[in-house]
């Protein structure tokens, strides 16, 4: 499924909602050895797109994190009973979506190329049978999601999704740094929204970080309603997940471990 995108001005995020935090360590020469959290390393970018509020409070969590750390999410619904809206994008993008089925090892190439994913990890999402809408500026990809329907796919901790019949969740958004707030996450997520109602997917979900405002504009300005929030909070040394929600049981969409 492919198509062409003449679109609107997207202020997407820079999607990481910044949960990795792989450690750097500096040369040893320097005297110093410091893990750094990987966000941190993106501090200039978090703090433009974020705001400075947002910024501190991602500051205050990674400085907490030896003792707890948090989770919060919006989750959001694409109704494709409805019409599903065409904004205008600025510039032209192709948006195609692929399967195990078609394009495997283009695909794989393409996806990891952008830095975001290994081979294996993208071969092994599309061999689970879940599918990925690609935006292409020209021959080259520049960003993507996800879809499944499988339940067990990970939120955060040991939450996991559940998906229901005629269901999808939509994940792992990416798109290159050099094509930020483009309109390229308007361009994946509007073409794998249609590849799923034609494939007789009824409803799609999502989950959108707190701190992630521009994510959530964008899902407002697209006519997603927010169906819960969720908030995990996990105690170090303790292994239990204390979870809140807001708007709909915690059941309705998640429920603890079975991860894929």
């Amino acid at each position: 499924m492919k198509q062409n995108w003449v679109s609107q001005d997207s202020r997407e995020q820079p999607n990481p909602d910044g949960e990795a935090v792989a450690p750097l360590q500096l040369p040893i020469d320097e005297r110093l050895v410091t893990r750094i959290p990987q966000q941190w390393k993106r501090a200039p970018e978090i703090l433009r797109w974020r705001g400075p509020g947002t910024f501190l409070l991602l500051v205050v969590r990674e400085i907490l994190r030896p003792l707890l750390y948090w989770h919060a999410y919006r989750i959001v619904e694409n109704d494709l009973r409805q019409p599903f809206p065409h904004p205008v994008i600025k510039e032209s993008f192709n948006g195609k979506v692929y399967t195990s089925e078609k394009g495997l090892e283009k695909v794989t190439m393409e996806v990891s190329a952008l830095g975001e994913l290994t081979p294996t990890e993208v071969a092994a999402r599309l061999q689970r049978g879940e599918a990925v809408s690609v935006a292409y500026s020209g021959a080259q990809a520049v960003g993507y999601t996800w879809m499944t329907q499988r339940s067990g796919l990970p939120l955060a901790f040991d939450v996991t999704w559940i998906v229901h019949p005629r269901e999808a969740v939509l994940y792992g958004s990416f798109v290159h740094p050099q094509w930020r707030g483009r309109g390229i996450h308007t361009c994946v997520d509007v073409t794998v929204n249609n590849y799923a109602r034609e494939h007789g997917i009824l409803r799609t979900v999502a989950s959108i970080p707190m701190f992630n405002s521009q994510s959530w504009s964008l899902a407002r300005r697209m006519g997603k309603p927010e169906l819960m929030t969720v908030l995990l909070v996990r105690i170090r040394g303790i292994k239990r997940t204390w979870k809140r929600t807001s708007g709909a049981p915690f059941s309705s969409f998640f429920r603890i471990g079975d991860r894929e």
